[in-house]
């Protein structure tokens, strides 16, 4: 009865984490440390547009696909956490997709250390979060043409919040009150 009742809890568990994977729509990594080899879920590997047999269970098969600009600052964050310096891995970086194009994820993991504080596992998640990148770039560079286009008026131009505190002046604004930005 004992094992058919722990049997049951764990089916339970592994349910109730399988929706949650799929409810998240992120990737799941799990690094065995001294072997070097990573379980990619099915998900991580189609978030890059690949099938489950097209990538092997190889650390390399991350690290290949890291985006050359983003390697050094990454692995430092693993690097960080494996030490013991922060309590969770996280970063936010470019990987390569199977097209060609790169791809924003959002990176979280934590390592799981043995009796002596040694590393032998580290587990994580990828959320791709490329579309959020694309708007904030272009939420960016539409803010930068709006202020050279505020500055370059020759109206004065006065921005308030709700409670009427001054947030910005155009250089017009800044000469016909005598206050600065």
């Amino acid at each position: 009865d004992a094992l058919a009742e722990a049997r049951a809890g764990l089916a339970v568990s592994e349910e109730r984490f399988d929706l949650a994977m799929q409810g998240s729509n992120d990737g799941l990594w799990d690094w065995d440390v001294a072997t070097d080899t990573v379980y990619f879920s099915p998900r991580w590997k189609a978030m890059l547009g690949y099938e489950e047999n097209e990538i092997s269970p190889h650390e390399r098969e991350w690290t290949e696909r890291l985006h050359p600009s983003d390697q050094e600052k990454t692995l430092a964050a693993i690097d960080e956490h494996l030490a013991g310096k922060t309590p969770f891995y996280e970063d936010i970086h470019r990987v390569l997709h199977k097209d060609g194009r790169w791809r924003w994820h959002h990176e979280r993991g934590i390592a799981v250390r043995n009796q002596q504080g040694e590393v032998y596992r580290m587990v994580g998640t990828n959320t791709d979060i490329t579309e959020r990148k694309l708007a904030e770039s272009k939420l960016y560079n539409e803010k930068e043409r709006a202020q050279v286009t505020l500055n370059s008026i020759g109206d004065a131009v006065i921005t308030t919040d709700e409670g009427g505190i001054v947030t910005f002046l155009n250089p017009i604004a800044e000469k016909l009150t005598g206050w600065s930005s």
